[in-house]
């Protein structure tokens, strides 16, 4: 059960890639969190992992201040399953929408105490290329969002050691090599976890989405094809 007095309890919503993940908070604490890893089936389980946290924690809607998702970017799909299932539940409860972009949890998961590397946060966009921002180590953004083939990412890369993680690595590990530049690789897995700090953060400073006008961030237009004519 939730406990704790006067901190805002926020849902979170992770549905950028396969799978998806939701988590609660009290404040800035993780109270409760849940993964499903079966390949973009969101619009089956991410409902499902919601009811489970609830029933867990013992909580009913009212007791929630929030709810924050995924803004990409990510699959197509996916992001909207997330976007449409967060914005159904706050206006059903007049909770407000708090948007994180994916490539922050990616840095959240990532972060290591102390560390000094500049953080290459990257996420699968196929054919070798990934979507990619960089961080210092308190967070700042540094560059990005944007799309880039892999080996042209790593020249650009103008300092060494640098850390790398997401998908774009975990997908593609064999691509991460350069001969003299050196690169540091975190296998870890963002989730709704880490979307905690973000989201309180901007909670707190009022940061939110406007319902009738939020789109996710997908940052590279979905391949849509035509079904061939029948002959």
């Amino acid at each position: 059960m939730i406990n704790g007095e006067n901190l805002p309890v926020l849902l979170h919503l992770e549905t950028a890639e396969q799978g998806c993940s939701v988590a609660l908070s009290r404040g800035e604490e993780l109270v409760y969190t849940s993964f499903d890893e079966h390949s973009f089936q969101q619009t089956s389980q991410l409902p499902i992992l919601i009811k489970e946290a609830f029933e867990q924690q013992h909580l009913q809607w009212d007791q929630v201040c929030g709810v924050s998702i995924c803004d990409g970017p990510g699959s197509y799909t996916a992001l909207r399953v997330g976007a449409s299932m967060a914005k159904a539940i706050c206006y059903a409860y007049h909770l407000p929408l708090i948007a994180i972009p994916t490539l922050d949890l990616v840095f959240q998961s990532m972060l290591k105490t102390g560390a000094e590397e500049i953080y290459v946060t990257t996420l699968d966009a196929r054919r070798e290329r990934v979507f990619y921002a960089l961080y210092d180590a308190s967070g700042a953004l540094l560059a990005g969002p944007d799309i880039s083939r892999i080996d042209h990412l790593i020249e650009q890369l103008e300092v060494s050691p640098v850390r790398v993680g997401g998908s774009g690595l975990l997908n593609h590990p064999e691509l991460w090599v350069h001969v003299e530049k050196r690169i540091v690789r975190d296998a870890g897995r963002y989730s709704a976890a880490h979307m905690i700090l973000p989201a309180y953060k901007r909670y707190v400073q009022g940061i939110v989405e406007d319902l009738n006008a939020y789109a996710p961030n997908y940052l590279l237009s979905p391949n849509i094809t035509k079904p061939k004519a029948a002959r």
